[in-house]
């Protein structure tokens, strides 16, 4: 399984009938640029995503889960987080992002996401 950004409309929230409220306390504004509190951990990581599968709750849609990609909100140890998920990415160092494939209900494309900016530039896969 592959790191990827997950962009999420409202309304599939709603068709599993999962509150949004978690979104509401997140800072910055809409579209929430969030990352998943995850181990750092890639095996784990993987468990947990086929598990998700499984029980038709994916995981990047486990809300209690989520926390805010914007360096300044985060703890040290969030920090350390989102440095190894970023680690594991293509850096593209001209444009200050990461390049990862985006999962999306209107296209499949890579996208380039700055932690502070959210997505940057996009590409064809």
């Amino acid at each position: 399984l592959d790191d990827r950004l997950y962009v999420v409309q409202k309304a599939q929230y709603a068709s599993r009938d999962i509150s949004i409220e978690a979104l509401k306390n997140l800072p910055g504004a809409y579209p929430k640029a969030v990352m998943l509190d995850l181990p750092n951990d890639s095996k784990l990581i993987a468990r947990k995503t086929i598990i998700g599968l499984y029980t038709d709750r994916p995981l990047h849609l486990e809300t209690d889960l989520y926390l805010p990609t914007i360096p300044q909100q985060l703890s040290e140890e969030q920090q350390e987080k989102l440095d190894w998920a970023l680690a594991r990415l293509k850096n593209n160092a001209d444009d200050g992002c990461y390049w990862l494939p985006s999962e999306s209900t209107y296209n499949k494309k890579e996208l380039c996401f700055n932690p502070e900016e959210g997505v940057v530039d996009q590409r064809s896969l």
